[in-house]
């Protein structure tokens, strides 16, 4: 349950190779499976735009392989161990970003006091933008918005018409905001938290991620992100909402 993102695309979509997207798995002898990667977002030049894998490591590097031969793979993120091993497999030269992650699950949310939030509307689509852009800017030293500006736009119209994007307010001011990736029958994932820097340090990123866990655990099991595990203060703050560490995760970027 740990990898809440592929069990959300393989709910949604089934095993049926969708547009743009694929899944490919390992098998040992008596047909069971050792390994499966998600690869999706195919582009025009044959390389996929994300890769997600499970499973051993000898198994994981064939998969790497496969997605090689077939174009390559511009983001890989998931368990370290599957995730380096797919790396290797893809050819194992260096990335533009490596970041070593944690995986952290929240079933219940924190004592404390929470942030008036709604889901955001299109009213909000430049807000949103801007608060998406820098976080992608401060966390990962990725300029997002100038990369691919077509891709990123569309997505954050996408996500605000599906209720994935999230506002937090305090006096009357957008201050936070985060964006659900996955919701399925395991649990949601959330990501992309970000407090307007003039309101840092008062407490907004606990009461709003709090706020959030609260409204999502209403109706799943369970809630789970990612952070970067040098992060001390958001980790700090994760843990103030809920959430505990579970696993290690790892985030590769070519």
């Amino acid at each position: 349950m740990g990898n809440l993102f592929s069990i959300g695309v393989l709910e949604r979509w089934g095993l049926s190779w969708v547009k743009d997207s694929e899944w490919w798995g390992v098998f040992d002898g008596t047909e069971s499976l050792r390994a499966v990667v998600y690869a999706g977002n195919r582009r025009a030049d044959g390389r996929f735009g994300l890769a997600v894998a499970s499973g051993t490591s000898d198994a994981a590097e064939v998969l790497g392989l496969t997605l090689a031969a077939r174009g390559g793979v511009a983001w890989v993120v998931g368990e370290t161990s599957a995730t380096e091993a797919l790396w290797r497999g893809l050819g194992g030269h260096g990335s533009r970003i490596a970041s070593d992650q944690i995986l952290m699950e929240a079933l219940t949310a924190g004592d404390g006091d929470g942030l008036p939030i709604r889901t955001a509307m299109p009213s909000d689509f430049e807000w949103v933008s801007t608060a998406a852009s820098s976080m992608m800017r401060e966390d990962l030293g990725v300029d997002i918005a100038g990369d691919r500006p077509t891709q990123f736009l569309s997505s954050i119209h996408a996500c605000i018409a599906s209720g994935q994007e999230f506002i937090g307010y305090h006096e009357g001011r957008r201050v936070f905001r985060a964006r659900m990736g996955t919701d399925c029958s395991g649990g949601a994932q959330i990501g992309g938290i970000w407090v307007d820097p003039s309101h840092r340090g008062a407490g907004i990123g606990r009461a709003g991620t709090r706020a959030l866990v609260r409204e999502l655990l209403s109706r799943v099991p369970r809630v789970t992100l990612h952070v970067r595990q040098d992060n001390e203060v958001a980790i700090r703050c994760y843990k103030a909402s809920g959430f505990v560490p579970v696993r290690a995760f790892r985030l590769l970027v070519r």
